[in-house]
């Protein structure tokens, strides 16, 4: 996440509608970003989450998706998609507990 200059991140928060989640002191220890896909007019896409190591495990990543869900459904998007590596067993929970499931398809990293 530090690896973002200051331009990077406006760059990004132009480009998506942005998600943070706060801390019980008001640091922001998680973020994502929903954008609509213009490809499939009633779909959007959970893009960029993460979670601070320290609130893994809080709730703080299922807040973001109930965020990001309401948010494609006030955008009258019946369907939210998402990417997640295959390794990355602990998101992939994360996704299934919140209803997300597998499509079969896959796509290379960096593609």
């Amino acid at each position: 996440m530090a690896a973002r200059s200051d331009a990077d991140w406006r760059r990004w928060f132009d480009s998506v509608t942005p998600f943070v989640v706060e801390d019980g002191d008001g640091r922001p220890v998680g973020i994502c970003g929903g954008t609509r896909n213009p490809e499939r007019r009633a779909t959007a896409v959970l893009i960029s989450m993460w979670v601070d190591p320290v609130a893994r495990g809080t709730g703080a990543g299922d807040a973001l998706i109930a965020a990001a869900l309401a948010w494609a459904a006030g955008q009258a998007c019946h369907r939210l998609e998402l990417t997640v590596l295959e390794a990355n067993a602990a998101a992939r929970r994360l996704y299934e507990r919140n209803g997300f499931r597998p499509t079969g398809r896959s796509v290379r990293a960096g593609a």
